[in-house]
């Protein structure tokens, strides 16, 4: 099991410095018409983004049969207030089906349906100076066929949206069927994406994603998660990374990151087919047992935004811990590769076990420790300098236990490999394997392990 913990010490002892809760100023939602459509749920907060030049923002489309509003009682305030981003939820004005947004039918073109009413809404935001959008941080996400659309849109304009939150989406270019069971594959999605972009295609270099999916969605297939991150990451040219636990408050679910950040999976355990919005959220096709999605979205957007950069974001990953301890009781090494934002500065890496601990300078830690035999904790502590005068320290633990197992030997027969196949201990293949090794003369040793015959001593 991993644990993270993140402190921030000094004079910003009181905050993260990649939180403005500090500074948070409540908004209020509205209605309002612009970009195309009639109704968009509206939370302008006082905040602005942690990183670039004003505040950002994020449209979220609805799934089918969902009301725009019920993403009004989805905690999405809380994100906008901490990360200074706008939010826009509009209500499809070309449905289909369940009052789903039609990304099967009709023209896929940025001049068309509700495509050209999504890239219109950013645009109209933007250019609205009393929004005071950063351009380089618009976002589009989505549930369910809200998260094909959105899919769809950021890759018709990718010069547009600097980063897609996919939760619980079909692929785009898929089906309506495809929300049942699963369609295309990752290549062939990312082939129509790319084909979507046309001469916007360059500016699939700067753009991010995450996708997201509920490992108890029965609704639409979870394989389309994994799909629609491994088609941006052939788009993006990026691989990913292991798996590893994270934690939001005291929720912990799967993500996967991949290269520089470009894109990022999670899998949400016992999440069904809904957004998750944490914590006393509330409303259609809304979940309360897991994370806030739009606040991890916020922060993995400000974070990994390759238009604006990292600004003060000073957390440190520590990626692929490890830790290899052979079951003899006197060692245990601990490896692991630490990842700091360029604007940041790294003071140490300490690596700690058994009231041991070593300080070292690389970023590439391959420490062994002498160590007894039982439950033990590794731990790494990164520390790192800001220019805000600030000192963070992240730490990571891996728990593990190299108590030696007890002998699983039930039994051990010296004879000949005739007198060990006479005693039924070798059927005639086993018989003729080890006359093969041994001869059939001469006695070796046959050791009983659950039941089976083995001349291996597992207890050696």
């Amino acid at each position: 099991m991993r644990k993270r913990n993140i402190l921030a010490l000094g004079a910003g002892i009181a905050s993260l410095a990649f939180s403005l809760a500090a500074n948070a100023g409540a908004g209020s939602w509205t209605t309002e018409s612009i970009g195309g459509f009639s109704s968009v749920s509206m939370y302008t907060p006082s905040t602005e983004s942690p990183v670039g030049d004003g505040k950002s923002l994020m449209i979220v489309l609805h799934g089918c049969t969902q009301s725009y509003t019920a993403f009004t009682t989805a905690n999405l305030e809380d994100t906008a207030d901490e990360y200074g981003m706008v939010i826009a939820v509009p209500d499809a004005m070309y449905k289909a089906g369940y009052s789903c947004w039609s990304y099967w039918q009709g023209t896929i073109s940025r001049t068309s349906g509700d495509y050209k009413n999504v890239i219109t809404l950013a645009e109209d935001l933007r250019d609205d100076t009393s929004y005071d959008i950063d351009p380089d941080q618009i976002y589009v996400a989505g549930l369910s066929s809200g998260g094909a659309y959105a899919m769809t849109v950021g890759c018709l304009a990718p010069d547009i949206f600097a980063g897609m939150g996919l939760d619980a989406a079909p692929s785009t270019g898929t089906s309506s069927n495809g929300a049942f069971s699963l369609e295309s594959t990752a290549a062939a999605t990312a082939t129509r994406c790319e084909g979507y972009a046309g001469s916007y295609s360059s500016y699939f270099d700067t753009q991010i994603t995450n996708t997201a999916y509920g490992t108890s969605d029965y609704t639409v297939p979870q394989g389309y998660g994994p799909q629609n991150a491994e088609a941006m990451a052939i788009i993006y040219g990026v691989s990913a990374g292991t798996a590893q636990n994270s934690t939001q408050g005291s929720v912990t679910f799967v993500e996967t990151p991949y290269t520089d950040g470009r894109v990022s999976m999670i899998a949400l355990s016992g999440v069904g087919h809904a957004w998750p919005g944490g914590s006393g959220a509330s409303g259609s096709y809304i979940d309360s047992s897991s994370i806030n999605y739009g606040t991890y979205l916020a922060k993995y957007f400000s974070e990994n935004n390759n238009r604006v950069g990292p600004g003060n974001i000073y957390e440190a990953e520590i990626l692929s811990p490890d830790v290899n301890a052979p079951m003899d009781g006197t060692t245990a090494t601990v490896t692991a590769t630490v990842d700091v934002p360029t604007a940041s500065t790294l003071t140490s890496i300490v690596v700690a076990m058994d009231s041991q601990s070593t300080t070292v300078s690389s970023t590439t830690i391959n420490e062994a420790f002498t160590i007894v035999a039982g439950a033990h904790t590794a731990t790494i502590t990164v520390t790192v300098q800001g220019d805000d005068g600030n000192t963070y320290v992240t730490v990571e633990t891996m728990d593990f236990d190299n108590l030696t197992p007890a002998c699983t030997v039930t039994d051990e027969v010296t004879d000949t490999a005739t007198n060990h196949y006479l005693a039924g201990r070798l059927d005639v293949n086993g018989y003729i394997a080890m006359g093969g090794v041994y001869g059939y003369i001469n006695t070796f040793t046959l050791y009983e392990v659950d039941g089976t015959w083995t001349d291996v001593n597992p207890c050696d």
